[in-house]
């Protein structure tokens, strides 16, 4: 039985307001996807409409161009070349948006796994990660609370390719004005139990047919993760 590999291509926003691109990303089952993307993309039911249009037969793009290549949903027969995956501990790591701004992030723990698949004939490296303890990094005054700060919960303001689990106040407390103050602390174990898991692989480059896995290098690893900044985080 040849195994199948789908290929999910949506608008891209990572991207200004101002400009129309697409990003794509695989998956080895739809059912599974759509249980984690759905929940995230609600809040777009035309765009959801489109994804079940494609996935159902029709040639459907989430972009102005309707360009067959663009379509949402393509499956082709694909192959596992090599896998390798690698763990970090107190990984920092430093992302920049669109607009070139810099935040960075550290993980108590970070699991990066690669793999090099064969799709269509040609031969891509991509990647899926998971992170716990996470949180952005930086001293910071905050105003609001008057107190200095180096960490501040985490956001993840980019394409829905990823479940990002954190801690909220209670909805008891939220109109309190100190609602959120232990958000902005200088113990990191606040946030150990904040997380983030891809459920998509992510194509990171297009690489040949005898490429080598090694660890990723610092700018692989924040093109992989740039969803968690965005096109402005």
């Amino acid at each position: 039985m040849d195994n199948i590999l789908y290929k999910i291509t949506l608008s891209d926003c990572n991207l200004p307001s101002f400009i129309s691109g697409t990003y794509c990303c695989f998956v080895e089952n739809l059912e599974d996807f759509e249980k984690n993307w759905l929940p995230l993309a609600a809040g777009d039911p035309t765009q959801v409409e489109r994804y079940y249009k494609s996935k159902f037969g029709e040639v459907v793009t989430d972009t102005f161009s309707d360009a067959k290549a663009l379509n949402i949903v393509q499956s082709a027969k694909y192959k596992i070349i090599a896998e390798k995956k690698t763990k970090y501990k107190n990984k920092q790591i430093t992302l920049a948006n669109t607009y070139r701004y810099t935040s960075d992030y550290e993980f108590d723990s970070l699991v990066i796994t690669q793999r090099v698949i064969k799709y269509e004939r040609k031969y891509y490296l991509v990647g899926q990660y998971e992170g716990k303890g996470c949180k952005r990094v930086g001293e910071e005054y905050n105003r609001w609370y008057n107190i200095e700060v180096k960490y501040t919960p985490m956001s993840f303001y980019g394409n829905d390719v990823a479940i990002y689990r954190h801690r909220k106040p209670e909805l008891s407390v939220v109109y309190n004005p100190d609602a959120y103050k232990e958000y902005y602390t200088n113990d990191k174990e606040f946030f150990k139990y904040d997380s983030i898991e891809t459920f998509v692989w992510l194509p990171i480059k297009e690489v040949t047919k005898d490429y080598q896995l090694k660890t990723l290098t610092q700018k692989e690893i924040a093109y992989l993760m740039r969803d968690i900044i965005g096109e402005a985080g």
